[in-house]
């Protein structure tokens, strides 16, 4: 667990996988999350301010369990902490993972490969921005999306809302049993 920091114009602060970090991700939400490597940058003004400028996150697997297992997570969390008053002004990853565990243990889970995510004004109290490229799973094809999601819902995480605009292209019609073809689509979602 290796972790680097600099001084340049502000801090930087460079890092692998650790395990406080994932344990207080899995303590507010409920998800296992685990990551790669990360990047915080944060300018001596900003930190004055509660920003961290950018965070650079590489290889973050995030899995989300079923609504039943997730337990009571408003009274697993405190209602106000500190760290809900700092602002992230931009979060990038690349190479992540979101997967959806199901109920049952016998059918597999569904994954969607995230090839490159930004988000902008991260805050638990308000909704912000996002750009996504990723593949969805069934059916196989590449989707751009770009919109807001939040305020974030402590209480229930995966219902927290989230809207924008998509692009769905080269969808391969011949993942889902008995259909073949391609398709493209565009539209809208909340």
């Amino acid at each position: 667990h290796d972790l680097q920091a600099r001084h340049h114009s502000g801090l930087e602060v460079i890092g692998q996988v650790l395990d406080r970090l994932q344990k207080a991700i899995h303590a507010v939400t409920h998800m296992q999350a685990v990551l790669r490597r990360f990047e915080v940058h944060v300018g001596l003004l900003s930190a004055f301010r509660k920003h961290v400028n950018t965070v650079h996150v590489d290889g973050l697997r995030i899995a989300v369990p079923p609504a039943d297992a997730r337990g009571n997570i408003a009274s697993a969390t405190p209602a106000k902490s500190r760290i809900s008053d700092v602002i992230i002004d931009h979060l990038l990853t690349h190479d992540a993972e979101l997967t959806f565990v199901p109920r049952n243990a016998a059918r597999k889970p569904l994954t969607f490969k995230i090839h490159d995510l930004a988000v902008n004004d991260i805050s638990f109290d308000r909704p912000m921005t996002y750009e996504a490229r990723l593949t969805n799973p069934i059916p196989v094809g590449l989707v751009h999306a770009k919109g807001s999601f939040g305020p974030w819902r402590r209480d229930d995480a995966p219902a927290t809302p989230v809207s924008g605009e998509y692009t769905f292209s080269n969808a391969d019609l011949s993942t889902i049993n008995g259909i073949g073809g391609t398709l493209t689509s565009t539209g809208s979602f909340k």
